[in-house]
Formats: structure tokens, C-alpha cells, sequence
């Protein structure tokens, strides 16, 4: 399968999230791009690409632009439109947009991957967990988070093939970004803390961290290019 991320614009920092989702996707046998739209020419690029999913990372805001253009290309592009990321997240309801298929909520490396291989292999994809799933009868299904990951190690290092070679600025920026953990135990007023804790529990509040020598192995590896 072939999966096309887009960003209205990466505005040059690493978009680790989406990284994450690309390598389990090239881990798994599957091929991966990503687009700045601000940047480039989204029809060269499916015609070129010819992607079977459209990944769209998407933020507060931001996801407006994106459910309208997102739309407009399925005039004249046939693909499966996900949509992921925070606005997603704490508002699926965005799923009920003309042209959004597929919804995906929080931590994501296993659903799109199952999700991939069931379209390849043409299996269902009704009963993904993390996933909100439009059918063309309109019905949405809306599929139960699967539990954390407590093992942050399981998952291969970020894609930073896709994302510097997706954004030359990126890869001639002098400062990278790095993430030992995930989730945390606090709960203050302006942070979305409260939001993961109301979909995963306390498990959220648990911060998982990666090992060190994995840690260390990532950060050569970005170093070496």
C-alpha cells in the first residue's frame, strides 16, 4: 500500500507523530510520503505518487482547511482519506465531514498499520481499534481504543528518511527533536492532559519511557543522517 501524509505545512519541524506512523508502515512492507501542500503540487505529487490512503495530521484549526481541500481532491483522485492527529482525537465528530473516511484516535502506530494490511489484503476493517470508520451507507462505526503501549521500545526509530527528504529545510536545520517518553502525570488546566486521561484511563498518567541505549541508538542515527 502506498501512503501519502499531508501537511499544510510542516512550518520545518520534525512532525515525530507522523514519523513514528511511517516507520511501523515501512516496517511492515509498506511505502510511505508526505507533502507540504503550502509548498507543492498536491495533483503532481497523487499522479506521480498514486497513493491508495491520504493521511492528514491535523490540528485545531487547521482542520478546516484540510476537510475542504481534502474534498476537493477527491473530485478528482480516488484514495482513502484518514484523518489523525489532535484535532481527531478529541473531536471525531469531524469524521462526519463530506470526503473524511476514516478517523484515528490517539496513539496510532498499531491501527494504521492493521488498517493498511487489511485494505491490501482486501479484509475487512470494520473492527480496528482506534479507528472511527464511515461506511457508504454513512453509518459510522466507531471502534474502542486499544490499551496503551507500554513498551515504547517495540517501535522502530522515527522516519526521518520521510521527513527530510519530505523537507529539505528540516534536514539542514541545525537543531533535531527527540522524544524519551510519552504521557504524564499531571493534569494542569491549559494542557490536553485531561483530555488522554478521559480516553485511556490512568494509564496515561503512567510516563513511559524508552531505554536508554535505544534513545542513544535514535539520536546517532539522526546525527549520521
Amino acid at each position: 500500500m502506498r501512503i501519502l501524509f499531508i501537511f499544510r505545512d510542516t512550518k520545518m519541524c520534525e512532525q515525530i507523530g507522523v514519523m513514528y506512523l511511517s516507520a511501523m508502515l515501512k516496517k511492515t512492507g509498506h511505502s510511505t510520503d508526505m507533502i507540504n501542500t503550502d509548498l507543492e503540487d498536491i495533483h503532481k505529487k497523487m499522479v506521480a505518487y498514486k497513493p491508495d490512503i491520504l493521511a492528514y495530521y491535523t490540528m485545531t484549526g487547521e482542520h478546516k482547511y484540510l476537510v475542504e481541500f481534502n474534498k476537493e481532491l477527491k473530485v478528482k483522485h480516488k484514495f482513502i482519506a484518514v484523518f489523525g492527529g489532535p484535532h481527531p482525537t478529541f473531536f471525531p465528530e469531524v469524521i462526519n465531514k463530506e470526503g473524511v473516511d476514516i478517523v484515528g484516535i490517539g496513539e496510532c502506530e498499531d491501527a494504521i498499520v492493521e488498517l493498511a494490511d487489511a485494505i491490501e489484503k482486501k479484509h475487512s476493517i470494520d473492527n480496528i481499534q482506534n479507528l472511527w470508520i464511515k461506511k457508504k451507507s454513512g453509518k459510522i462505526i466507531k471502534n474502542p481504543i486499544r490499551p496503551i503501549e507500554t513498551n515504547l521500545d517495540r517501535f522502530p526509530h522515527p522516519d526521518t528518511e520521510l521527513m527530510y527528504n519530505g523537507d529539505k529545510r528540516i534536514y539542514e536545520f541545525g537543531e533535531k527533536r527527540f522524544i524519551a517518553g510519552r504521557g504524564c502525570p499531571y493534569n494542569c488546566t491549559y494542557c490536553f492532559n485531561h483530555k488522554m486521561n478521559e480516553l485511556y484511563g490512568n494509564a496515561w498518567g503512567h510516563v513511559r519511557w524508552k531505554s536508554v541505549d535505544k534513545l542513544i541508538d535514535e539520536i546517532l542515527q539522526a546525527r549520521n543522517g
